[in-house]
C-alpha cells in the first residue's frame, strides 16, 4: 500500500521530525496571533488589517529566526519585535505618499542586507524594519490606527516568542537533522543508481548545487564548511554510481548508518561525523585557528555590494510592481529581495527565481482548484490554510518551489474566504513574481556579478598556491597540509 511506505519516506525527509516541529511552531505563532487580533478586532470594531499586520510579523519571526540556541532565538525575536516599531512608525508617518514609501523601502531593506557583515542573525533583526514597513504601507494602514497598530506588532512578536519558548525541543533543524536527512536521500539516490537510475538523472545531481548545501553555506561559519564537506561526498557518490562502482553500494550502508565507507568518501564521512552533524545530539565546535572566518572588511565589501544589488532590483521591481498593480506591489517586493537572500552567485539567483516562479505557478493552479471545490465552507477552508501554512515551513527545508506553491496556495484560500476574486489575484501574483525575480537575476548579472566560473578560478589559484607550499614546505608543514586540504574542499564545492 502506498501509505505504507509514507513513515519510511518522513524518517528520510526528517529525521527526528525537527522539521515538523518547526513548522508547527511557526504555525501555531500565526494562527495564535491572527485568532487573538481577529476576535480584538470583532470586539472592538477596529480594522482587520491590523490583525494581519501582527501576524504578519508573527509569521517573519517564526520563519527567518532560525538561531541554533534558545537563548539566541529569544534575543534576535525581541530585538526583531523592537526593531519593527520604527518601520511601523515610518509607514504611518507616510500615509497615502506611495512614492516616498517605495524609496523608503529600497533604503530600509539595503541597509538591512549591510548588517550581514557582521551576522546573519543582526541581518535578519534588522530586515524586520523594512518588512513591517512594507505590509503596513501595503495594508494601507493609516495614523488614526496607530495604536492598535502598534497593539497588533507587539502582540505578533510576543506570541511568536512565547510559543518558540514553549514548543522548543532542541537545534535548529537546519543543522544536524539537515545534514541527516542529506545524508539518507544520498543513500536512497545510490541504491537506485545501483538499479539502473537513468544516467542523465546521476550526471544531474552531480552538476547541481543542493538546497542543503545552499542553506548551510549561506548560514557561514562552521555550518559553510560542513557544507563544503556535503558538497565533496556528493561528487564523490555519483561518481562512483556513474563508474559502476561496487564501493558505491558500501557507501550507501554508511550514509544509512549501517555500515563502513573506505577511501575518499569515507575520510569525508568520517569528517561530518566528527563534527557532530550525522549524531544524535548536534554539536558546532569552534572554527581550527587555521581556517578563520574572512576578515571583518571582507566580509563589510561582500555585504555593501549585495546591497548595492538589492537597493538597484528594488529601485527598478518596485515602480513595476506599481505598474503591474497598485495594489500588490508588494509582491514584487518579496520576490526582487528573496532572490538575492541567502544566494551567492548569479546562478544561484537564477535558480531560485525560477524555483520561485514555478512554485508559484503550481501553487496558483492548486489553490484555484482547492478554492473551487471548497467553497462556501468557511470552516474547512479555514482548516485548509493552517494546514497549508503548516506545509509552507515544512517544505523549505527540501524544496523551495514546493514551499512557495504552499504559500501560494494558502494565499489563494485567504482570498476566497476574504471574498476577493481569486482568478484574478492569482494571476497578479505570478505577474508580480515573475516581474520581481526577473529583475533580481538582472541585477545580479549586471552589478557586482559573481560568477560560479569566477569562483572556481579563485579556488583553482588557492589550490595551486597550497600546493607550491607543501611541495615548498613553505613553514610549518602541518599547516601547509591544512591549506591544501581546505583549498581543495572549496575547489571541489565551487566547481560541482
Amino acid at each position: 500500500m502506498p501509505f505504507a511506505r509514507l513513515p519510511r519516506l518522513l524518517d528520510r525527509l526528517d529525521p527526528g521530525r525537527s522539521q515538523a516541529r518547526y513548522a508547527a511552531m511557526v504555525a501555531a505563532a500565526t494562527v495564535a496571533t491572527y485568532g487573538i487580533l481577529y476576535l480584538t478586532a470583532r470586539l472592538l470594531d477596529l480594522p482587520l488589517s491590523g490583525a494581519v499586520l501582527g501576524a504578519t510579523v508573527a509569521q517573519y519571526l517564526g520563519w527567518f529566526i532560525t538561531a541554533p540556541t534558545l537563548r539566541q532565538v529569544l534575543r534576535q525575536s525581541i530585538a526583531a519585535t523592537v526593531v519593527a516599531l520604527p518601520g511601523l512608525g515610518l509607514a504611518l508617518w507616510l500615509t497615502g505618499a506611495i512614492w516616498p514609501s517605495l524609496a523608503v523601502t529600497t533604503v530600509l531593506t539595503a541597509a538591512a542586507f549591510v548588517f550581514r557583515a557582521w551576522s546573519a542573525g543582526m541581518r535578519t533583526v534588522a530586515l524586520t524594519a523594512s518588512y513591517t514597513f512594507v505590509f503596513a504601507v501595503y495594508l494601507d494602514i493609516t495614523a488614526q490606527d496607530a495604536v492598535w497598530s502598534l497593539a497588533a506588532v507587539l502582540v505578533g512578536g510576543l506570541v511568536a516568542t512565547l510559543v518558540r519558548f514553549l514548543l522548543w525541543r532542541g537545534p535548529s533543524p537546519r543543522r544536524g537533522d539537515l545534514v541527516r536527512a542529506y545524508l539518507l536521500n544520498l543513500s536512497a539516490f545510490l541504491r537506485r543508481a545501483a538499479k539502473g537510475a537513468p544516467e542523465k538523472a546521476q550526471r544531474r545531481l552531480r552538476a547541481r548545487t543542493t538546497p542543503t548545501e545552499l542553506r548551510l553555506t549561506a548560514a557561514g561559519g562552521e555550518d559553510a564548511k560542513v557544507a563544503a564537506l556535503l558538497v565533496r561526498l556528493r561528487v564523490h557518490a555519483t561518481d562512483a554510481a556513474l563508474c559502476d562502482d561496487p564501493g558505491g553500494a558500501d557507501l550507501a550502508d554508511a550514509l544509512d548508518g549501517g555500515g563502513r565507507a573506505e577511501g575518499a568518501a569515507g575520510a569525508i564521512l568520517h569528517e561530518i561525523r566528527a563534527l557532530g552533524y550525522a549524531e544524535d545530539r548536534v554539536r558546532v565546535p569552534p572554527a581550527p585557528d587555521d581556517s578563520p572566518d574572512p576578515p571583518f572588511r571582507v566580509r563589510l565589501k561582500q555585504a555593501a555590494q549585495r546591497a548595492v544589488q538589492v537597493a538597484l532590483a528594488l529601485a527598478v521591481a518596485l515602480p513595476l510592481g506599481y505598474w503591474i498593480d497598485a495594489d500588490r506591489w508588494a509582491w514584487a517586493y518579496l520576490a526582487a529581495m528573496l532572490v538575492l537572500y541567502g544566494t551567492g552567485t548569479a546562478d544561484d539567483v537564477l535558480v531560485k527565481g525560477w524555483r520561485r516562479v514555478r512554485g508559484t505557478v503550481i501553487g496558483g493552479v492548486g489553490g484555484l482548484l482547492i478554492a473551487g471545490l471548497l467553497r462556501g465552507d468557511i470552516a474547512v477552508e479555514v482548516a485548509s490554510i493552517i494546514i497549508l501554512q503548516f506545509l509552507a515551513v515544512y517544505f523549505q527545508t527540501f524544496s523551495y518551489a514546493w514551499m512557495m506553491a504552499a504559500s501560494t496556495a494558502l494565499l489563494a484560500l485567504f482570498f476566497g474566504v476574504s471574498g476577493n476574486p481569486v482568478p484574478s489575484v492569482m494571476g497578479l501574483r505570478l505577474g508580480e513574481t515573475l516581474a520581481g525575480a526577473l529583475v533580481g537575476f538582472v541585477v545580479s548579472q549586471a552589478v557586482f556579478p559573481s560568477r560560479a566560473r569566477r569562483r572556481s578560478r579563485d579556488a583553482l589559484d588557492n589550490l595551486l598556491t597550497a600546493i607550491a607550499a607543501v611541495l615548498g614546505r613553505d613553514g610549518d608543514g602541518i599547516a601547509a597540509d591544512n591549506r591544501l586540504a581546505k583549498a581543495l574542499t572549496a575547489l571541489q564545492a565551487a566547481s560541482a
